[in-house]
């Protein structure tokens, strides 16, 4: 099987930028066809910064994402319980 590609816009809006043989394993880019990465810093990494299961990374990061985490659902907690305080005590007022 082999897949060959020009370097014209597909049928689907895609920007073909060269050729791959599957038996060969051998792909060639088309030189006059640069790709343009979305934000300007090229191909998403292959495997994520700390693994698919966060092995990878320091214990420190982990328990900082989840420091911060536990920061935001304590301060949303409160706010929603001084809300609700409030509002019951604004209605008990206005009877």
């Amino acid at each position: 099987m082999r897949f060959i590609s020009c370097s014209s816009v597909s049928s689907e809006g895609a920007l073909r930028v060269g050729t791959y043989i599957a038996q060969e394993g051998k792909l060639s880019l088309y030189p006059d066809v640069t790709i343009s990465w979305p934000g300007g810093y090229g191909p998403a990494p292959d495997i994520p910064q700390c693994g698919f299961k966060d092995l990878l990374c320091d214990e420190y990061d982990q328990e900082e994402d989840m420091d911060s985490t536990s920061l935001a659902i304590g301060l949303s907690t409160t706010m929603s319980v001084v809300l609700i305080g409030v509002v019951l005590g604004v209605s008990i007022l206005l009877r």
